[in-house]
C-alpha cells in the first residue's frame, strides 16, 4: 500500500528489478517513484524494501508549504510573544 496522499493514483508494489524514478503525479501536489516504463503508475516501497542507486541522489529544493498548529487546539501562531507559566 502507497502513502495515503496517493490514493486516488494507480499503484502497484515494488519488484526485484524495477528501474524507478521520482516524480510528480499529474493534477495532484504529490511526488513519488514511479517506473521508468510506466510513469503514470505509482510504485510502493514496501517495509523492508532495498534500494540501489546508479549515481548519487540530489534533492530539488524549492518553496516547502507547512502550517504549524499552536498550543491551543488548531490556532494558527501569529507571532506574538505570550507569558510563559513556570511551575515551581
Amino acid at each position: 500500500m502507497c502513502d495515503y496522499s496517493l490514493h486516488l493514483i494507480t499503484s502497484r508494489p515494488a519488484r526485484v528489478g524495477d528501474k524507478l524514478v521520482t516524480t510528480r503525479f499529474p493534477n495532484t501536489i504529490t511526488r513519488g517513484f514511479a517506473s521508468v516504463d510506466e510513469p503514470e503508475l505509482a510504485v510502493c516501497l514496501l517495509p523492508g524494501t532495498e534500494l540501489a542507486f546508479e549515481k548519487e541522489v540530489q534533492c530539488e529544493t524549492g518553496i516547502v508549504f507547512s502550517r504549524r498548529l499552536g498550543a491551543r487546539g488548531g490556532e494558527i501562531p501569529t507571532g506574538q510573544q505570550e507569558p510563559v507559566q513556570r511551575s515551581s
